[in-house]
């Protein structure tokens, strides 16, 4: 009776042995090709869809499945295809596992540029990262940029100093009187504004001398150098007696190698005055010149209309058309 039993047990341990070495040689393929994928992630789970071991497809998607008692399930996984999750217990040998291919829908992203960033003695400002819809100039777009300060006046000041140039694309096509360019070019057209600091405008004093007042430049979009290029805009509107109001604006722009071009028409009769934009804006901050002036022990009281807006009491119907070309002989 015990050699029967021990018999019996010796058998039972043979037969537990065999299951728990059993082992199946199973292939995973394209289950559109039938081609067999290579470096498939082949996962081992428990009931509760637990990892405990992996393995990868060989060159020809195929893979051995030793089954044992914890594993309940396999997980097949590759990217650009399903996943498959199959029970241990319905896994044959010689079984093929085919997998779809997937479709994957990459979220938007959006890439945005540094707004200032600083080159050496240069510190340029992207355009684009302080743009709005309701900007109309590019003088509107350089009063956002930190540093630089736009007065009523079209005199442009960076760090509380007067600009000693403005160029355009490295020109000097303004020579002075750039609010006629920073009033009039649409932000949209220009990419970049570098301030180049301690410039010096001489040539020959450049790495001798250094100027305290900054320079302008502004880089234009690809779309506008080398090419002719304008834009038109105008508006109109009725006065509370009913007089006709209009706003009207030309402007032409050509930018080659050699030579540059701009030329503007614009008109008016809603209070906006264009007398500035035609004065010499660059100046030498410390030329100033203090006046003497003799303050009377009476005066007669008078109204300070500088502190009203002038577009409420200028009646005017102003025309203002200019023209500025440069050619570059050389360097």
């Amino acid at each position: 009776m015990m050699k029967r039993f021990t018999s019996f047990f010796l058998v039972c341990v043979a037969s537990v042995a065999t299951f728990a070495q059993q082992s199946m040689l199973c292939k995973v393929v394209d289950d559109g090709t039938g081609k067999g994928l290579e470096d498939v992630s082949v996962s081992f789970c428990d009931s509760m869809q637990v990892a405990h071991g992996y393995l990868f497809t060989d060159k020809e998607g195929a893979f051995v499945v030793r089954t044992s008692k914890i594993t309940s399930f396999i997980l097949l996984s590759y990217l650009g295809y399903e996943r498959v999750i199959y029970p241990i217990g319905k896994v044959s040998n010689k079984q093929t596992f085919r997998l779809k291919r997937e479709e994957y829908q990459i979220k938007e992203v959006k890439i945005t540029s540094q707004r200032i960033r600083e080159r050496q003695d240069t510190l340029i400002y992207t355009v684009s990262g302080f743009r709005m819809p309701q900007d109309r100039s590019i003088a509107d777009v350089l009063k956002k940029m930190p540093g630089i300060e736009v007065l009523p006046s079209g005199q442009i000041k960076f760090e509380d100093k007067s600009i000693s140039k403005l160029y355009i694309e490295g020109m000097d096509l303004m020579d002075g009187r750039y609010a006629l360019a920073t009033n009039n070019l649409s932000g949209k057209v220009v990419k970049e504004v570098q301030v180049l600091r301690n410039h010096q405008a001489i040539a020959a004093l450049r790495g001798k001398s250094f100027n305290e007042q900054a320079a302008l430049n502004l880089v234009l979009e690809d779309a506008v150098r080398y090419t002719l290029s304008g834009s038109a805009d105008l508006e109109l509107g009725y006065a509370p007696n009913k007089e006709l109001l209009w706003n009207a604006r030309l402007v032409g722009l050509f930018l080659g190698k050699k030579q540059q071009n701009l030329s503007i028409y614009k008109t008016n009769n809603k209070g906006e005055n264009p007398e500035n934009e035609m004065k010499i804006q660059t100046r030498r901050d410390d030329w100033k010149l203090e006046e003497a002036r003799e303050e009377a022990l009476l005066s007669t009281p008078s109204i300070l209309v500088a502190q009203v807006d002038e577009q409420r009491y200028l009646m005017n119907k102003d025309h203002l058309l200019a023209t500025n070309h440069l050619y570059k002989i050389d360097e």
